[in-house]
Protein backbone atom coordinates (compact mmCIF):
# COMPACT_ATOMS: atom_id res chain seq x y z
CA UNK A 1 0.00 0.00 0.00
CA UNK A 2 3.21 2.39 0.53
CA UNK A 3 4.43 1.69 -2.46
CA UNK A 4 0.78 2.75 -4.13
CA UNK A 5 0.70 5.60 -2.01
CA UNK A 6 3.85 7.01 -1.77
CA UNK A 7 4.59 8.87 -5.40
CA UNK A 8 1.01 10.23 -5.00
CA UNK A 9 1.84 12.06 -1.89
CA UNK A 10 4.82 13.36 -3.28
CA UNK A 11 2.76 14.89 -6.13
CA UNK A 12 0.85 16.38 -3.53
CA UNK A 13 3.66 17.85 -1.64
CA UNK A 14 5.27 18.95 -4.79
CA UNK A 15 1.90 21.07 -6.04
CA UNK A 16 1.55 22.62 -2.57
CA UNK A 17 4.97 23.52 -2.34
CA UNK A 18 4.98 25.12 -6.20
CA UNK A 19 1.74 26.75 -5.67
CA UNK A 20 2.31 28.48 -1.67
CA UNK A 21 5.73 29.13 -2.09
CA UNK A 22 5.72 28.30 1.88
CA UNK A 23 8.74 25.69 1.49
CA UNK A 24 11.77 26.07 -0.62
CA UNK A 25 14.32 23.63 -2.12
CA UNK A 26 17.78 23.89 -0.67
CA UNK A 27 19.74 26.34 -1.78
CA UNK A 28 17.27 28.42 -3.49
CA UNK A 29 15.28 30.26 -0.27
CA UNK A 30 12.63 32.52 -0.88
CA UNK A 31 12.93 36.09 -0.59
CA UNK A 32 11.97 38.00 2.09
CA UNK A 33 10.00 40.16 -0.78
CA UNK A 34 8.46 37.00 -2.23
CA UNK A 35 6.91 36.14 0.73
CA UNK A 36 4.95 39.66 0.57
CA UNK A 37 3.92 39.15 -2.67
CA UNK A 38 2.74 35.75 -2.00
CA UNK A 39 0.68 37.17 0.49
CA UNK A 40 -0.66 40.17 -1.46
CA UNK A 41 -1.79 37.54 -4.08
CA UNK A 42 -3.49 35.50 -1.00
CA UNK A 43 -5.35 38.59 -0.03
CA UNK A 44 -6.36 39.52 -3.76
CA UNK A 45 -7.94 36.10 -3.74
CA UNK A 46 -10.53 37.36 -0.92
CA UNK A 47 -11.21 37.23 2.50
CA UNK A 48 -11.21 33.02 2.38
CA UNK A 49 -7.28 33.59 1.79
CA UNK A 50 -6.86 36.14 4.64
CA UNK A 51 -5.50 33.49 6.94
CA UNK A 52 -2.92 32.29 4.26
CA UNK A 53 -1.82 36.14 3.63
CA UNK A 54 -1.49 36.59 7.53
CA UNK A 55 1.19 33.77 7.49
CA UNK A 56 2.94 35.08 4.90
CA UNK A 57 3.34 38.36 5.97
CA UNK A 58 4.21 37.47 9.16
CA UNK A 59 7.12 35.92 7.10
CA UNK A 60 7.91 38.44 5.52
CA UNK A 61 7.41 40.91 8.43
CA UNK A 62 9.29 39.10 10.88
CA UNK A 63 12.47 39.77 8.31
CA UNK A 64 11.99 43.07 8.33
CA UNK A 65 10.02 43.51 5.40
CA UNK A 66 8.26 47.37 6.39
CA UNK A 67 5.26 46.83 3.57
CA UNK A 68 4.57 43.79 5.10
CA UNK A 69 4.80 44.96 9.12
CA UNK A 70 2.24 47.40 8.21
CA UNK A 71 0.17 44.97 6.24
CA UNK A 72 0.24 42.21 9.50
CA UNK A 73 -0.92 45.60 11.63
CA UNK A 74 -3.96 46.34 8.87
CA UNK A 75 -4.73 42.72 9.79
CA UNK A 76 -4.69 42.26 13.11
CA UNK A 77 -6.37 46.15 13.34
CA UNK A 78 -9.26 44.99 11.36
CA UNK A 79 -9.56 41.17 12.62
CA UNK A 80 -8.70 40.25 9.00
CA UNK A 81 -7.39 36.14 9.12
CA UNK A 82 -6.98 36.43 12.48
CA UNK A 83 -8.89 37.43 15.61
CA UNK A 84 -8.60 41.00 15.74
CA UNK A 85 -5.72 42.84 18.38
CA UNK A 86 -4.85 46.34 18.36
CA UNK A 87 -2.25 45.54 20.82
CA UNK A 88 -0.25 43.20 18.25
CA UNK A 89 -1.48 45.78 15.37
CA UNK A 90 0.44 48.36 17.22
CA UNK A 91 3.10 46.15 17.85
CA UNK A 92 3.70 45.68 13.95
CA UNK A 93 2.57 49.60 12.77
CA UNK A 94 5.58 50.77 15.40
CA UNK A 95 8.56 48.24 13.34
CA UNK A 96 7.33 49.90 10.38
CA UNK A 97 6.88 53.26 11.60
CA UNK A 98 10.01 53.08 13.19
CA UNK A 99 11.58 52.41 9.48
CA UNK A 100 9.32 55.86 7.85
CA UNK A 101 6.11 53.96 7.00
CA UNK A 102 3.71 56.96 6.21
CA UNK A 103 0.42 54.76 6.44
CA UNK A 104 1.56 53.23 9.50
CA UNK A 105 2.45 56.31 11.32
CA UNK A 106 -1.20 57.69 10.43
CA UNK A 107 -2.63 54.75 11.81
CA UNK A 108 -0.63 55.09 14.88
CA UNK A 109 -1.92 58.35 15.38
CA UNK A 110 -5.33 57.16 14.89
CA UNK A 111 -5.35 54.35 17.64
CA UNK A 112 -3.83 56.52 19.74
CA UNK A 113 -6.47 58.83 19.48
CA UNK A 114 -9.55 56.84 19.73
CA UNK A 115 -7.46 54.80 22.65
CA UNK A 116 -7.53 51.32 20.82
CA UNK A 117 -5.32 48.82 22.32
CA UNK A 118 -3.76 51.71 24.04
CA UNK A 119 -5.16 54.67 26.87
CA UNK A 120 -6.20 57.22 25.24
CA UNK A 121 -3.20 59.81 24.59
CA UNK A 122 -4.07 62.87 21.95
CA UNK A 123 -0.83 64.43 22.66
CA UNK A 124 1.10 61.19 21.45
CA UNK A 125 -1.58 60.71 18.81
CA UNK A 126 -1.07 64.26 17.74
CA UNK A 127 3.06 63.33 17.35
CA UNK A 128 2.25 60.52 15.17
CA UNK A 129 -0.08 62.44 12.92
CA UNK A 130 3.13 65.23 12.62
CA UNK A 131 5.42 62.21 11.76
CA UNK A 132 3.21 61.15 8.73
CA UNK A 133 2.34 64.46 7.89
CA UNK A 134 5.84 65.93 7.45
CA UNK A 135 6.56 63.52 4.71
CA UNK A 136 3.54 64.86 2.52
CA UNK A 137 3.91 67.16 -0.01
CA UNK A 138 1.47 70.00 0.99
CA UNK A 139 1.42 71.38 -2.29
CA UNK A 140 -1.22 68.75 -3.03
CA UNK A 141 -3.96 70.10 -1.10
CA UNK A 142 -5.10 73.62 -2.24
CA UNK A 143 -6.75 71.64 -5.63
CA UNK A 144 -8.95 70.22 -3.26
CA UNK A 145 -10.44 73.81 -2.21
CA UNK A 146 -9.71 75.75 1.07
CA UNK A 147 -9.59 73.90 4.59
CA UNK A 148 -10.49 75.01 7.36
CA UNK A 149 -7.82 75.36 9.53
CA UNK A 150 -9.07 73.24 12.45
CA UNK A 151 -8.64 69.80 10.19
CA UNK A 152 -6.14 70.77 7.72
CA UNK A 153 -3.78 68.57 9.99
CA UNK A 154 -6.71 65.67 9.89
CA UNK A 155 -7.28 66.16 6.09
CA UNK A 156 -3.37 65.73 5.03
CA UNK A 157 -2.96 62.96 7.50
CA UNK A 158 -5.69 61.23 5.43
CA UNK A 159 -5.25 62.39 1.87
CA UNK A 160 -1.14 61.04 2.57
CA UNK A 161 -2.06 57.86 3.95
CA UNK A 162 -5.43 57.65 0.78
CA UNK A 163 -3.08 58.16 -1.94
CA UNK A 164 -0.60 55.19 -0.57
CA UNK A 165 -3.20 52.96 -0.51
CA UNK A 166 -4.28 52.96 3.02
CA UNK A 167 -8.24 51.74 2.91
CA UNK A 168 -9.40 53.20 6.51
CA UNK A 169 -8.06 56.93 4.99
CA UNK A 170 -9.70 56.18 1.74
CA UNK A 171 -12.70 55.99 3.53
CA UNK A 172 -12.21 58.55 5.75
CA UNK A 173 -11.01 60.90 2.97
CA UNK A 174 -14.96 60.49 1.06
CA UNK A 175 -16.57 60.77 4.21
CA UNK A 176 -14.83 64.38 4.76
CA UNK A 177 -16.17 65.02 1.27
CA UNK A 178 -18.99 63.69 1.32
CA UNK A 179 -20.16 66.09 4.28
CA UNK A 180 -17.79 68.65 3.66
CA UNK A 181 -16.54 68.03 6.83
CA UNK A 182 -13.29 70.84 6.86
CA UNK A 183 -13.26 70.71 3.05
CA UNK A 184 -15.50 71.91 0.31
CA UNK A 185 -18.25 69.20 -0.25
CA UNK A 186 -17.62 67.42 -3.14
CA UNK A 187 -19.36 64.35 -4.24
CA UNK A 188 -17.43 63.31 -7.09
CA UNK A 189 -14.31 63.21 -4.70
CA UNK A 190 -16.52 61.43 -2.18
CA UNK A 191 -17.18 58.93 -4.89
CA UNK A 192 -13.62 58.34 -5.88
CA UNK A 193 -12.26 58.08 -2.68
CA UNK A 194 -15.13 55.73 -1.36
CA UNK A 195 -14.73 53.38 -4.85
CA UNK A 196 -10.68 52.64 -3.72
CA UNK A 197 -11.63 52.37 -0.28
CA UNK A 198 -14.75 49.94 -0.96
CA UNK A 199 -12.11 47.73 -3.95
CA UNK A 200 -9.94 47.04 -1.11
CA UNK A 201 -12.83 45.60 0.42
CA UNK A 202 -13.22 48.00 3.63
CA UNK A 203 -16.49 47.20 4.32
CA UNK A 204 -17.61 51.06 5.16
CA UNK A 205 -16.28 52.19 2.07
CA UNK A 206 -18.77 49.44 0.64
CA UNK A 207 -21.52 50.78 2.42
CA UNK A 208 -20.85 54.36 1.63
CA UNK A 209 -20.25 53.81 -2.16
CA UNK A 210 -23.53 51.71 -2.13
CA UNK A 211 -25.08 54.60 -0.74
CA UNK A 212 -23.66 57.09 -3.36
CA UNK A 213 -25.57 54.93 -5.90
CA UNK A 214 -28.63 54.50 -4.21
CA UNK A 215 -29.12 58.51 -3.72
CA UNK A 216 -27.31 59.15 -7.32
CA UNK A 217 -25.03 61.24 -5.27
CA UNK A 218 -21.60 61.79 -6.87
CA UNK A 219 -22.90 58.93 -9.31
CA UNK A 220 -25.31 57.99 -11.40
CA UNK A 221 -28.30 56.09 -9.86
CA UNK A 222 -28.05 52.68 -9.73
CA UNK A 223 -29.55 50.21 -7.54
CA UNK A 224 -28.04 47.02 -8.53
CA UNK A 225 -24.52 48.49 -8.05
CA UNK A 226 -26.08 49.88 -5.13
CA UNK A 227 -27.15 46.36 -4.22
CA UNK A 228 -23.42 44.80 -5.15
CA UNK A 229 -21.55 46.76 -2.87
CA UNK A 230 -23.93 46.20 -0.02
CA UNK A 231 -24.23 42.82 -0.46
CA UNK A 232 -20.16 43.15 -0.12
CA UNK A 233 -20.02 45.03 3.20
CA UNK A 234 -23.01 42.98 5.12
CA UNK A 235 -21.48 39.83 4.35
CA UNK A 236 -18.34 40.97 6.11
CA UNK A 237 -21.42 41.81 9.36
CA UNK A 238 -21.76 45.35 8.03
CA UNK A 239 -24.82 46.50 10.36
CA UNK A 240 -26.28 49.05 7.90
CA UNK A 241 -25.54 47.53 5.05
CA UNK A 242 -27.46 44.64 5.63
CA UNK A 243 -30.38 46.90 6.53
CA UNK A 244 -29.74 48.84 3.28
CA UNK A 245 -29.71 45.56 1.52
CA UNK A 246 -33.33 44.26 3.29
CA UNK A 247 -34.82 47.60 2.38
CA UNK A 248 -33.61 47.27 -1.55
CA UNK A 249 -35.18 43.63 -1.64
CA UNK A 250 -38.39 44.60 0.48
CA UNK A 251 -41.21 45.63 -2.03
CA UNK A 252 -42.76 48.02 0.45
CA UNK A 253 -39.02 49.68 0.60
CA UNK A 254 -37.95 49.37 -3.44
CA UNK A 255 -36.55 52.49 -4.55
CA UNK A 256 -36.00 51.11 -8.38
CA UNK A 257 -35.23 48.83 -11.26
CA UNK A 258 -32.23 46.72 -10.96
CA UNK A 259 -32.91 44.98 -7.86
CA UNK A 260 -35.95 41.84 -7.95
CA UNK A 261 -38.58 42.04 -5.08
CA UNK A 262 -37.28 39.16 -3.02
CA UNK A 263 -39.10 38.49 0.82
CA UNK A 264 -37.40 36.15 2.21
CA UNK A 265 -33.44 37.95 1.24
CA UNK A 266 -34.83 41.01 2.76
CA UNK A 267 -35.79 38.92 5.86
CA UNK A 268 -32.69 37.27 5.93
CA UNK A 269 -30.94 40.81 5.55
CA UNK A 270 -33.46 42.25 8.53
CA UNK A 271 -32.62 39.43 11.05
CA UNK A 272 -29.36 39.50 10.61
CA UNK A 273 -29.12 43.76 11.46
CA UNK A 274 -31.70 43.25 13.77
CA UNK A 275 -29.68 40.53 15.70
CA UNK A 276 -27.26 43.32 15.71
CA UNK A 277 -28.85 45.53 17.08
CA UNK A 278 -30.16 47.52 14.00
CA UNK A 279 -33.50 49.48 15.89
CA UNK A 280 -34.56 49.86 11.71
CA UNK A 281 -33.89 46.24 10.98
CA UNK A 282 -36.34 45.35 14.36
CA UNK A 283 -38.86 47.52 12.98
CA UNK A 284 -39.22 46.46 9.89
CA UNK A 285 -39.18 42.87 10.57
CA UNK A 286 -41.88 43.59 13.30
CA UNK A 287 -44.12 44.98 10.58
CA UNK A 288 -43.59 41.82 8.11
CA UNK A 289 -44.32 39.20 10.91
CA UNK A 290 -47.49 41.49 11.92
CA UNK A 291 -48.96 41.44 8.49
CA UNK A 292 -47.50 38.43 7.14
CA UNK A 293 -45.56 39.81 4.98
CA UNK A 294 -42.92 37.57 3.28
CA UNK A 295 -43.72 35.00 5.94
CA UNK A 296 -46.32 33.82 8.10
CA UNK A 297 -48.29 36.24 10.41
CA UNK A 298 -46.60 35.96 14.29
CA UNK A 299 -48.11 38.20 16.90
CA UNK A 300 -45.28 36.90 19.12
CA UNK A 301 -42.18 37.72 17.23
CA UNK A 302 -43.91 41.19 15.81
CA UNK A 303 -44.33 42.20 19.18
CA UNK A 304 -40.41 40.74 20.61
CA UNK A 305 -39.00 42.66 17.55
CA UNK A 306 -41.14 46.28 18.35
CA UNK A 307 -40.35 46.07 21.82
CA UNK A 308 -36.55 45.65 21.04
CA UNK A 309 -36.81 48.41 18.42
CA UNK A 310 -38.82 50.51 21.48
CA UNK A 311 -36.45 50.01 23.79
CA UNK A 312 -33.75 51.61 21.57
CA UNK A 313 -35.69 54.92 21.54
CA UNK A 314 -37.54 53.82 18.52
CA UNK A 315 -40.35 55.79 17.63
CA UNK A 316 -41.91 53.45 15.24
CA UNK A 317 -41.15 50.80 17.28
CA UNK A 318 -42.83 52.31 20.33
CA UNK A 319 -45.85 53.47 18.44
CA UNK A 320 -46.61 49.78 16.78
CA UNK A 321 -46.30 48.65 20.61
CA UNK A 322 -48.73 50.95 21.73
CA UNK A 323 -50.85 50.24 18.87
CA UNK A 324 -50.35 46.04 19.86
CA UNK A 325 -51.20 46.77 23.63
CA UNK A 326 -54.76 48.38 22.27
CA UNK A 327 -55.67 45.70 19.92
CA UNK A 328 -54.23 42.58 22.21
CA UNK A 329 -52.25 41.73 19.25
CA UNK A 330 -49.54 39.64 21.05
CA UNK A 331 -49.39 40.83 24.54
CA UNK A 332 -52.77 40.98 26.85
CA UNK A 333 -54.64 44.21 25.89
CA UNK A 334 -53.83 47.17 28.18
CA UNK A 335 -54.38 51.15 27.76
CA UNK A 336 -52.36 52.40 30.33
CA UNK A 337 -49.42 50.76 28.22
CA UNK A 338 -50.53 51.61 25.24
CA UNK A 339 -50.43 55.40 26.26
CA UNK A 340 -46.89 55.14 27.59
CA UNK A 341 -45.78 53.64 24.50
CA UNK A 342 -47.41 56.14 22.81
CA UNK A 343 -46.16 58.89 24.82
CA UNK A 344 -42.52 57.89 24.35
CA UNK A 345 -43.29 58.25 20.54
CA UNK A 346 -44.86 61.23 21.01
CA UNK A 347 -42.40 63.02 23.15
CA UNK A 348 -39.74 62.07 20.50
CA UNK A 349 -41.38 64.42 18.09
CA UNK A 350 -43.60 61.61 16.29
CA UNK A 351 -46.54 64.03 14.70
CA UNK A 352 -48.49 60.69 14.09
CA UNK A 353 -48.03 59.38 17.77
CA UNK A 354 -48.67 62.60 18.47
CA UNK A 355 -52.24 62.91 16.88
CA UNK A 356 -52.89 59.52 18.10
CA UNK A 357 -52.42 60.77 21.53
CA UNK A 358 -54.44 63.59 21.06
CA UNK A 359 -57.31 61.16 20.06
CA UNK A 360 -57.10 59.13 23.21
CA UNK A 361 -57.58 62.02 25.18
CA UNK A 362 -60.10 63.36 23.56
CA UNK A 363 -61.51 59.85 23.97
CA UNK A 364 -60.57 59.07 26.97
CA UNK A 365 -58.95 56.01 25.54
CA UNK A 366 -56.90 54.98 29.08
CA UNK A 367 -56.66 58.44 29.83
CA UNK A 368 -58.83 60.92 31.74
CA UNK A 369 -60.35 62.95 28.67
CA UNK A 370 -59.13 65.80 28.31
CA UNK A 371 -59.82 68.32 25.29
CA UNK A 372 -57.30 71.06 26.38
CA UNK A 373 -53.99 67.95 26.50
CA UNK A 374 -55.45 66.41 22.77
CA UNK A 375 -55.72 70.07 21.37
CA UNK A 376 -52.08 70.60 22.80
CA UNK A 377 -50.52 67.73 21.01
CA UNK A 378 -52.65 68.00 17.99
CA UNK A 379 -50.95 72.14 18.01
CA UNK A 380 -47.49 70.14 18.25
CA UNK A 381 -47.74 67.32 15.11
CA UNK A 382 -49.02 70.59 13.82
CA UNK A 383 -45.82 72.45 13.55
CA UNK A 384 -43.93 69.74 12.03
CA UNK A 385 -46.53 70.10 9.20
CA UNK A 386 -48.46 66.83 9.55
CA UNK A 387 -51.48 67.97 7.18
CA UNK A 388 -53.96 65.48 9.11
CA UNK A 389 -53.21 66.97 12.64
CA UNK A 390 -53.41 70.42 10.93
CA UNK A 391 -56.58 69.71 9.75
CA UNK A 392 -58.52 68.34 12.85
CA UNK A 393 -56.60 71.49 14.84
CA UNK A 394 -58.47 73.75 12.66
CA UNK A 395 -61.66 71.55 12.51
CA UNK A 396 -61.37 72.33 16.89
CA UNK A 397 -60.66 75.93 16.56
CA UNK A 398 -63.69 76.04 14.00
CA UNK A 399 -65.89 74.57 16.36
CA UNK A 400 -64.29 76.05 19.84
CA UNK A 401 -63.68 72.36 21.09
CA UNK A 402 -61.07 72.14 23.83
CA UNK A 403 -60.09 75.23 22.78
CA UNK A 404 -61.10 78.83 22.30
CA UNK A 405 -63.27 79.22 18.60
CA UNK A 406 -60.94 81.70 16.76
CA UNK A 407 -62.12 81.62 12.50
CA UNK A 408 -59.03 82.85 11.01
CA UNK A 409 -56.61 80.52 12.87
CA UNK A 410 -58.31 77.68 12.12
CA UNK A 411 -59.20 78.90 8.01
CA UNK A 412 -55.15 79.25 8.50
CA UNK A 413 -54.44 75.75 9.48
CA UNK A 414 -57.32 74.65 6.86
CA UNK A 415 -55.12 76.26 4.61
CA UNK A 416 -51.98 74.63 5.57
CA UNK A 417 -53.60 71.22 5.88
CA UNK A 418 -55.28 70.91 2.41
CA UNK A 419 -52.10 72.94 0.65
CA UNK A 420 -50.04 69.82 1.88
CA UNK A 421 -52.55 67.51 0.18
CA UNK A 422 -55.61 67.13 2.97
CA UNK A 423 -58.72 66.76 0.84
CA UNK A 424 -60.72 66.92 3.54
CA UNK A 425 -62.37 70.30 2.50
CA UNK A 426 -62.80 69.05 -1.21
CA UNK A 427 -66.07 66.55 0.36
CA UNK A 428 -67.49 69.19 2.86
CA UNK A 429 -70.71 70.89 2.44
CA UNK A 430 -72.21 73.77 3.45
CA UNK A 431 -73.91 72.65 6.38
CA UNK A 432 -70.37 71.71 8.07
CA UNK A 433 -68.73 75.03 7.83
CA UNK A 434 -68.57 77.56 10.38
CA UNK A 435 -69.58 81.05 8.06
CA UNK A 436 -67.04 82.99 9.62
CA UNK A 437 -64.45 80.19 9.35
CA UNK A 438 -65.21 79.98 5.29
CA UNK A 439 -65.13 83.79 4.80
CA UNK A 440 -62.16 83.72 6.49
CA UNK A 441 -60.63 80.97 3.95
CA UNK A 442 -62.25 82.28 0.95
CA UNK A 443 -60.45 85.82 2.08
CA UNK A 444 -56.79 83.87 2.06
CA UNK A 445 -57.75 81.27 -1.47
CA UNK A 446 -58.58 85.19 -2.79
CA UNK A 447 -54.82 86.49 -1.26
CA UNK A 448 -53.18 83.82 -2.95
CA UNK A 449 -54.82 83.90 -6.37
CA UNK A 450 -57.17 81.31 -5.84
CA UNK A 451 -60.05 82.69 -5.87
CA UNK A 452 -61.87 85.65 -7.38
CA UNK A 453 -65.15 85.55 -6.04
CA UNK A 454 -67.13 87.34 -3.63
CA UNK A 455 -65.79 86.84 0.20
CA UNK A 456 -69.30 85.33 1.09
CA UNK A 457 -69.22 82.61 2.90
CA UNK A 458 -71.13 80.00 -0.02
CA UNK A 459 -69.50 77.14 -1.02
CA UNK A 460 -70.23 77.38 -4.55
CA UNK A 461 -68.24 76.08 -7.47
CA UNK A 462 -65.66 78.96 -7.41
CA UNK A 463 -64.80 78.05 -4.02
CA UNK A 464 -64.77 74.36 -4.57
CA UNK A 465 -62.29 74.92 -7.85
CA UNK A 466 -60.56 76.98 -5.76
CA UNK A 467 -59.68 74.35 -2.93
CA UNK A 468 -59.04 71.60 -5.52
CA UNK A 469 -56.39 73.92 -7.37
CA UNK A 470 -54.68 74.81 -3.79
CA UNK A 471 -55.02 71.41 -2.83
CA UNK A 472 -53.00 70.11 -6.33
CA UNK A 473 -50.68 73.12 -6.37
CA UNK A 474 -48.65 70.86 -4.63
CA UNK A 475 -48.69 67.48 -5.92
CA UNK A 476 -50.34 67.69 -9.08
CA UNK A 477 -53.74 66.70 -9.14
Amino acid sequence: MWILIKPVMLLCAFNFIISTGSIAFAGDPITTEQHFQIAQRYKSDGDKADKNAVASYRDAATRGHTLAQERLGFMYENGRGIARDYKKAIGWYRKAAAQGHIIARERLGFLYEHGLGVSQDIKLAHAWYAKANGQTNSREVPKYGDVATGYRRDFISALNAAGLGDANAQQRLGAMFEHGKGVIANHQQAFSWYRKSAEQGHPDGQNSLGNMYKNANGAPEDFAQAAKWYRKAASQGHVDAQFSLGNLHNILWRYGDGVPEDMPQAIGWYIKAADQGHAGAQYELANMYRIGDGTAVDDRLAEHWYRKAAEQGDSGGQLMLGDMYISGQGVTRDFQKALEWKRKAAEQGDAFAQTELAFMHENGDGVPQDQGAAVAWLKKAAMQDDADAQFYLAERLEQGNGIAKNPDEAAGWFYKATQLGNSGLLYREQDQWDNETLMAFQTLLRNAGYYTGTIDGETGPGTKAAIKELCDCRFGG
